[in-house]
């Protein structure tokens, strides 16, 4: 039997976790490739996307970089009005209040972008960190201890919920307790090589904390 855990703070990744962005990944990246390819002949993949945008930024400078922003920034907003919220996640939401542990998000997606599809679903989270207000995205653990040192609360009594291998290794460079869940797409077998425990949907998840959390 599993032991009971103090748990003071849960970070949620955002798409895939909370929300369904319905954002269109390969036309986004076909939309900086034929950008920088049409103004400054480069040759990239943008797999992944903000890593290839640093490398930009280090061989064409900081404008070049902001311009491949301003085009991730724009894709997000559009997709603020076809995002929906994932089933049971208004449920999670409200037994973590209920149980007195706060909330927070860390996204690779624009701050104001999840800020706008917070209002719209109602989510209330104590701190949010996109990926403008680091200098490293996952799976670099910037954001993580941002949050935890911000909201000072010790790395034990914090759990990270998220959807992607990426999010599972921002916590395990955080030295963070993981939970995935599989509602964006990743397959479990991706986390079960991690020895991560997996949750096929969110009523799981919110019968795991009425068990496991006091």
């Amino acid at each position: 039997m599993e032991s009971k855990k103090n748990i003071e703070l849960v970070i949620f990744d955002f798409d895939g976790t909370l929300v369904n962005m319905h954002q269109n990944s390969e036309g986004l990246r076909k939309k900086l490739k034929k950008y920088f390819t049409e103004k400054y002949g480069t040759t990239l993949s943008f797999k992944p996307m903000l890593q290839q945008l640093d490398n930009i930024r280090e061989k064409l400078g900081e404008e070049a970089y902001r311009e491949g922003i301003r085009i991730m920034d724009d894709d997000d907003l559009e997709c603020v009005s076809k995002s929906e919220i994932l089933k049971g996640t208004r449920e999670f939401l409200k037994l973590l209040k209920n149980m007195g542990i706060r909330i927070a998000i860390f996204s690779r997606n624009s701050k104001k972008s999840v800020e706008l599809m917070c209002k719209k679903f109602g989510i209330n989270a104590d701190m949010i960190v996109g990926r403008e207000d680091v200098k490293r995205p996952k799976p670099e653990p910037d954001g993580l201890l941002k949050i935890i040192n911000t909201l000072k609360v010790n790395k034990e009594n914090t759990v990270y919920i998220g959807d992607h291998i990426y999010d599972a290794l921002a916590a395990e460079k955080a030295n963070i307790a993981f939970l995935a869940i599989i509602t964006g797409g990743t397959p479990a077998e991706t986390f079960y090589k991690k020895n991560i425990k997996v949750f096929k949907k969110m009523r799981e998840l919110i019968a795991y904390f009425k068990k496991v959390v006091y």
